[in-house]
């Protein structure tokens, strides 16, 4: 069982993008996708690729007030991968029918990785406003 060293960033549309209806982002009151990039590499410094969504577990640890806690988007949530970059798009959990929406504020996402026996871990704070 070895180390993976795991770093991700990630963004929403700026407040200045707030009600732009051509824009793919996360903002508040819309579901549209939060995009992280996350690199994944072994504990000899080499990428990891060949990661599908499940090898992902991301978690909104602190979310805005009244937030909800976050998904990867289905079916294609998980893409890149072959440099050990990964292009991950998070969007508001559904509950019982319900799609949520994001709320203004900072986010701070655990983010854990495995791959085989191999296992790592971040944080990411986004703020969307």
């Amino acid at each position: 069982m070895g180390r993976l060293f795991v770093e991700a960033q990630g963004t929403a549309a700026t407040g200045a993008a707030r009600g732009a209806q051509d824009i793919d982002l996360a903002t508040p009151g819309n579901s549209r996708r939060l995009p992280l990039v996350v690199s994944v590499s072994d504990d000899g410094g080499l990428p990891v690729g060949g990661l599908t969504a499940s090898d992902f577990v991301i978690v909104a640890r602190l979310v805005a007030p009244f937030g909800s806690e976050v998904a990867i988007e289905q079916p294609n949530g998980v893409s890149g991968g072959a440099d050990g970059f990964y292009h991950v798009d998070l969007v508001p959990a559904s509950f019982q029918g319900t799609q949520h929406t994001w709320v203004a504020g900072r986010y701070i996402f655990s983010i854990a990785v495995t791959s085989g026996g191999d296992r790592g871990q971040t944080v990411c704070a986004v703020l969307v406003d």
